[in-house]
This record gives C-alpha cells, structure tokens and sequence, in this order.
C-alpha cells in the first residue's frame, strides 16, 4: 500500500447535511513517495446561498463561487484523479460521505477501495497530543497551515501530516508492528493494509528493550557533572529568558527560602501575589542543593501545576543556565503509571468496541517513547480510562515496573517534584530530610481529602456491571465460553443477587441505619466468597476471580469502618446519591513523616488570616517561624464593589435578575469580557440557562462544567475578543489571563457557609481560612505585577460588618471599596 498514490481530500461546505448542504471548496492534494506531488484545487457554484457563519469560517462569499465550476463539470475529471487512489481525509466521514453525494447526483457510484482517516492515525501514533483538530495538530507537529479552513490549506497540511504518520510508522519495531497490525484489522478504515506494507517492506528493526514482551523506551541516567551554581547567577538567567526585570522583593524572597533551608528551619511564608514564587522556590532550592548535596522535595497543589512547575520552570530554568544534567524528578501515585500487566490483559480483550481498538493501539505506540510511563502523558478520558481501570480490576499481579523506575530515578534526584495528594507516599518513598510546600493554603484540604476513601454507590454498581450478566459482556462471556453452560444462570442469579443487596445496603445508609447497613455488606461479602469458591481452579477463572477478589477488598474495607464507627455520610433524597466516606490513617502517618523532617517551608500568597497562622498548628505539631513578604500597595489599583439593591439569594429569580442586569450593564458600557465566579454549579447552570433563554447577549457565553479542564476553558477565555465566562471560584486557581492589564471579575458569592451554634467553631477553624485564600487567590488574577488594574463585583455584602472583615480586606484601600447601587456602578464605570 505504500506504493499507492495518496489523494488527500478536503471540502468546504455550506453546511454539515451531505444531503442538503453544497460543497463550495474542492482540494486534492496528492501524496507518492511519501512525498507532495501534485494537486487539484476548485471552488464550487452548486450553492445558492452561503450561510455567514460559513463566510466567516472560510472567508468564502457568494461572489467567489460565482467565478467556480458546476460538480458535475468536473465530476469525471475527480472521479478519475481518485480512482486507483488511497482516499485520505482529516475526519474521512465528513468529507467521504458528502463526495458520495455529490457523485450520486450526477449517476456515479463513488467508493474508494482503500480509505484511511489521519485523525485516527493521529489518535494512534501521536498518543500524547492533547487535541487532534488540524490546527492545533499543525501547531503542534509544525505543519504548514497558513488558512485553516480553506480546503487547500487544509488538504495541504492533512498531506503533510499523513507524511508524518508513515514516517513515524517506519521507526517502530517489528514486534510492536506485528501487535498493531493484527489489532487493526477490526477497523473500518484500511490501517492494517498500511501496517502490513510498512512491514513487507522488512525494514523494521527487533526491539532493543523488551519488559513482559512489551516495547519500551530503555532510559539511561545522565551522569551529573559537579557545577559551581550561585543564587545570582540562576536568577540571571530566569530575568534574561522570561524578559523580567530585577525586582528586590524576589531576591529577597529567594534568600529567605535559602536561609530557611541552611539553618533548618520550620517557616510558614506568605509572600504576595505576583512576586514569581515558583522560580523563588525553584531558585534557592538548586543553590541549596547543589552546595549541600541534598534532596529537597517540594510539593504543589495539583498534577497540572506539578507539571508546569516541572517542565515550564524547572527545565527552562536549568536548560538556560547550562545545567540540563542536574539530576531531577517527578513523582507521583503508583495508580499514576502504567501496569505492564494490566497492559498485556487489555491486549487479550477481543472485544471489537472501537474505543478499546484505538486505546490498545495508541498505548502500545506511547509505551516505545516513553520515558516515565506516567498516564498522564496519553490523557486517558471517558471510555478509555474505564477499559483500562476494568483490565486493572482483573490482574492480580500488580506490575510497578514503571513506579518503581520513577522511584528509583526521584531517589538519586537533587530535587523531586510532587503534589499535595502524593506528598505522603513521597515522604514514604523517598530520603527527603527537606520540604518545601507551595501552594500551601490548599495543603490541609489536599491531606483531609487524601485522608478518606470515598465509596459511592454509582461506583459500585459499575464495577459490578463490567462484570455483566449476558453473553454480551465480556468477563462473563470469557468465563462461560470455557466452562459448562450450566454455571450461566447460577452465575447470573448470584451477581443479581449482588446487585439488588448494594441496592439494599446504601437504601439503608441513606436512612443511617447503620446496623442494617452493616448487616447487607456483611451479606454481600459472603455471596462473593460463595462465588469465589465456585469458580476457583475452574477453566479461565483468573479474570473473573480477580475482578470479584477487588470488589471484595472494597466492601471489607467498608464494613471494617461501620464496625469502627470510623466513617462520614454524605446523604440524598435520592439514596444512589449517598456517599461513604471513610477513614484510611494516611493523615497520621504524613505527620509521622513530617516530624522526621530536618526542615520544612509553607509558602503561599495567603497564609495568614486574621493576622494568625494558628490554622497551621496542627501540620508543625510544634514551634514554627513565620515570616510575611508584603506589598501594602498591593491592591491599590483595585476596586471593590458591593451592591446594595439586590435581592437576597433566598429569592432566587430575583436575585439572577439583578446579577445579570448588572453584567449587562458592565457590557453596555465597557464592551469588553466578563468572567462571573459561583460558589456551586446549581446557580452557575441557572444564571446560563436564564441568559440562554432571554437571548441578552450576542457574544459567546462559556461555562465550566463540572469535568472541565481549567486550562482548556482559559484558553479559549484567552483566544475570544469578547465573551462571557461562568465559571466556579476553583477555575482560578493558578491560572493566568494573557493579554489584559485591566480585569472584572464578579463574585456571587463568599466562599463558606454561614455558620451556626457550634459550626462557628469549625467555622473559624476551617471554613473561615479557605474563604480568604479562595478570595486572595481570586484577587490574584486580577493584580499580577504594579501595572494592572482591576475590580471585584461582590455580591454578597456578609463581610462588610462581620469580625472577620480584616482577614478579607487586608490589602484593600478605604476608598476602593464602595456599598451602592447601579446609579453608582455605572458612574464607576463610566470613569474607568
């Protein structure tokens, strides 16, 4: 097949119905050699009219196509320039099935007989790209893509890409070439046949690292070469690659996070926004190392924000200074890596589903070039990360060949990178005598949360239906296709069985009747031993054993802390929404491990509350510094505004009616995007569905929903000229908006709930310290360095005469906080 000609095809239409809409853009570009030779290009005048959004998409008008052919001039013209030709498209659905069309109405049969589609090619052999749209393939694999949506540009870069894809399809070994080849035979599309070619072709080489018979990148440790690195120097270079001038409060934030790491401090550090304290921390951190050969572990608040640390600051900043060979790492869960051996039982599944097709493909492709084996790399969604997580449940052998390679390389590191929820295995894993905590407002959170196993009812009912209970379902199906049909219906009457007692059980949790509670799981248990018992030493039990055996570890677990009363209940009127949560003691021995600690640094832009740290007693257990880095002109250039004719939140219609008037007044006066900040998803979808519904806005309206990524959602943020964005206080976590020196962010709400009786005394404990940093963080995207400006509309008028006023207005001038109304807010406005 490699010897074929390659017509890549791309269409522009007038719409998304082959049936109704006209092709108005023709392009062939043609691929031999695995080189471009040739293409074909027309506009096409089939089309009566060009709907705008087209024209705004294409550039293309009515008047352009007037000057095109008719399809049916040309049709045997294309049909003959595809005839013998691998057909190739970017989405071969879209423009394959429109063609078919097109050739239809002018009585020919069109139907290629090879087609291939490059954004599944895409998916299999670039597996850790994050979008396989043609433009952000292009940014990312350097295609030329000068017009995205103008057929030639697209047919062009579609051409280069497939030239890309073969390329890398020839650098794969023979071994993981042979698994592809017989996987792909389920696919629709002619993939097999260009497998097969490339390995006719003989040219692949066997694998020089093979691990459980899997291909995997062998990695060799650089030896590090001893360098004399000084605080002055490495802050050189991070002023001379990121274009930042010398600023004092850095430096002196720099040689604060050295000294406490020199004298062997315990140091709660809270410097203010903006001032760079991931390169400050990364800054003293290689000095102090580097001079004192120790490690230093330093933790950050989420995975995201690790890896960002990791690659965006801690490689650029080495690499800058010429010291890409200073040993370093990042260390995560072993549920982070990949299980070889989970691998080999997703090779086994014969299931033809398409999602497990791409996802054995896609990951046998990764395993050949990755480093680390982190599944974080391919991103694993949806479908795919149920597959995997149902292969996982069906071993026994747990393979931590990559954890363990990641172990052992953070080992011999001079600087680890983690974050909050994998700190304490870290600790566990690793000789760390230092630690550093960015981020730290979120740390008590990030080790509550880590401190309880979450059991949900939805979660088991699915574990229990990847098992199945007909011949359709594959870890049943597999099981009875090697034993006597007869088990089928006992099987099936047990898992039912099984079923309906879960159903029982969270029933009776959601009414807190513990004892009865305890009484269904305790059954449960022992209908899966009776399982067990049957099925063991039978033909192909493993899998099915197994799979059951983990199921049963979970409802030991649950049983084991009803007994122990060690549990929280988070109950519903509907009992398939309770949740148990228990207790699993990794806590208590995170404070083990800090207390061995020859020290350890706290550092976030808000820290203290109410002029205290006492909040952080618990994590010292004992006597710690503190010490603040402020800048009493911080928020000078913010304003603060509090309505004061708005309806109180309890009446709800009127209280969305007056939130939006006043962003529809910010908008009729500023003409600029909006970012509005909710306490819970509830009110978000209501203020969205009200402003859909009322149709105010002609511009696009974004909302967060609640499995959006952040760093997907800013993005587009970033790339619109004006819109409006929805989103929960948590989207602006450690984000950064480009582009603006003046902000807007409404706020619905405070960030806690109102305490009373003794809630107050959690209230003041917990919810009283998270509400400030969620609102100093908030504060914090608008304020990056002393040339932005901003305001916070607040509507929530609670801490204008509460105790706790202080803590949240620390840094805010007397005069930039108005109480008023809309007579008010718009003179404001109006004088920006």
């Amino acid at each position: 097949m490699l010897d074929k000609r390659f017509a890549v095809v791309d269409l522009e239409t007038t719409g998304n119905n082959p049936y109704k809409d006209k092709i108005i853009d023709l392009s062939i570009v043609f691929v031999e050699g695995n080189k471009i030779v040739g293409d074909y290009n027309h506009l096409i005048s089939d089309a009566d009219d060009i709907p705008s959004f087209v024209t705004e998409l294409t550039s293309i008008t009515l008047e352009d196509i007037k000057s095109g052919v008719k399809f049916s001039d040309i049709k045997d013209e294309v049909y003959e320039l595809l005839a013998n030709c691998c057909f190739v498209a970017h989405n071969i659905e879209f423009d394959l099935n429109f063609l078919k069309i097109a050739f239809k109405e002018v009585g020919i049969n069109f139907k290629p007989n090879l087609a291939i589609d490059t954004v599944e090619l895409s998916k299999i052999f670039f597996p850790t790209l994050n979008s396989y749209q043609l433009g952000a393939l292009s940014k990312s694999l350097n295609l030329t893509l000068d017009n995205a949506h103008r057929a030639y540009d697209d047919a062009k870069a579609t051409a280069e890409l497939l030239i890309k894809i073969i390329n890398k399809i020839q650098s794969l070994d023979r071994q993981t070439m042979i698994r592809l080849y017989n996987i792909s035979k389920s696919l629709d599309t002619n993939v097999s046949e260009l497998l097969f070619a490339s390995l006719s072709e003989n040219n692949h080489k066997d694998a020089s690292f093979l691990v459980k018979s899997l291909s995997i990148k062998e990695v060799k440790e650089d030896q590090h070469i001893e360098s004399h690195i000084t605080i002055e120097s490495l802050y050189e270079n991070f002023l001379k690659i990121n274009q930042f001038k010398h600023r004092d409060d850095q430096i002196k934030l720099i040689y604060t996070i050295y000294n406490s790491l020199k004298e062997n401090k315990a140091l709660a550090l809270e410097a203010y926004t903006g001032l760079g304290k991931t390169e400050a921390i990364l800054i003293a951190s290689i000095a102090f190392s580097n001079e004192t050969n120790q490690q230093i572990l330093i933790s950050t608040s989420k995975k995201i924000l690790q890896e960002e640390m990791y690659y965006r600051s801690l490689k650029r900043l080495l690499k800058a200074s010429n010291l890409n060979k200073l040993p370093i790492a990042m260390l995560k869960g072993k549920s982070n890596y990949i299980n070889l051996n989970t691998m080999l039982k997703l090779l086994e599944f014969k299931d033809d589903n398409y999602e497990i097709i791409i996802l054995k493909m896609k990951l046998l492709v990764w395993l050949t070039s990755t480093k680390t084996g982190d599944l974080g790399e391919v991103s694993l969604k949806g479908p795919e990360k149920l597959y995997y997580d149902t292969a996982h449940y069906q071993i026994s052998d747990y393979d931590q060949y990559f954890y363990n390679r990641a172990v052992d390389h953070a080992k011999s590191s001079h600087i680890c990178i983690t974050n909050h929820y994998f700190m304490q295995e870290c600790l566990t894993e690793m000789d760390s005598n230092y630690l550093i905590v960015d981020e730290a407002h979120q740390v008590l959170r990030a080790v509550n949360s880590q401190n309880e196993t979450v059991y949900k009812y939805m979660d088991l009912k699915f574990l229990l239906s990847q098992i199945g209970a007909n011949n359709k379902d594959r870890i049943l199906k597999d099981y009875l296709d090697h034993n006597h049909y007869e088990k089928k219906d006992y099987l099936i009457s047990m898992l039912s069985q099984l079923n309906k007692t879960i159903d029982e059980a969270f029933a009776q949790l959601n009414h807190q009747n513990i004892t009865l509670a305890t009484t269904q799981f305790t059954h449960i248990l022992n209908l899966i031993d009776i399982i067990l018992s049957s099925i063991l030493n039978t033909e192909n039990y493993e899998s099915l054993y197994n799979y059951l055996h983990h199921f049963k570890l979970k409802i030991h677990d649950i049983v084991k802390h009803l007994k122990s009363n060690e549990y929280r209940l988070i109950t519903d009127k509907n009992f398939q929404k309770t949740t148990l949560l228990v207790n699993n003691q990794s806590k208590e021995l995170l404070y083990s491990d800090l207390e061995s600690l020859k020290g350890q640094l706290l550092i976030s832009g808000t820290l203290e509350v109410n002029e205290s740290f006492n909040h952080l007693d618990e994590w010292f257990n004992g006597e710690f510094d503190t010490k603040i880095i402020k800048n009493d002109n911080l928020f000078d250039s913010v304003n603060l505004f509090i309505p004061n004719d708005v309806h109180d939140l309890n009446d709800r219609e009127a209280y969305i009616i007056d939130l939006v008037d006043y962003i529809s007044m910010y908008y009729s006066i500023r003409q600029e995007k909006m970012i509005v900040l909710f306490t819970n998803y509830k009110l978000l979808n209501d203020v969205y569905q009200f402003i859909i519904e009322s149709e105010l806005f002609d511009f696009p309206i974004l909302k967060q929903n609640k499995n959006d990524s952040a760093n997907k959602l800013l993005l587009q943020y970033n790339q619109l000229q004006n819109c409006l964005l929805l989103a929960t206080e948590s989207f602006t976590e450690g984000i950064n908006f480009e582009n603006l020196n003046d902000r807007t962010i409404f706020l619905t709400k405070l960030p806690f709930p109102v305490p009373t009786g003794d809630g107050f005394r959690h209230f003041y404990k917990k919810d009283l310290p998270d509400a400030v940093f969620m609102f100093r963080q908030i504060l914090g995207r608008l304020k990056r360095n002393e040339n932005d400006s901003g305001r916070i509309i607040l509507f929530d008028n609670r801490l204008l005469n509460k105790p706790y006023k202080n803590a949240f207005l620390k840094y805010f001038e007397e005069e930039n906080i108005i109480y008023d109304d809309r007579s008010a807010f718009n003179d404001m406005l109006t004088r920006l």
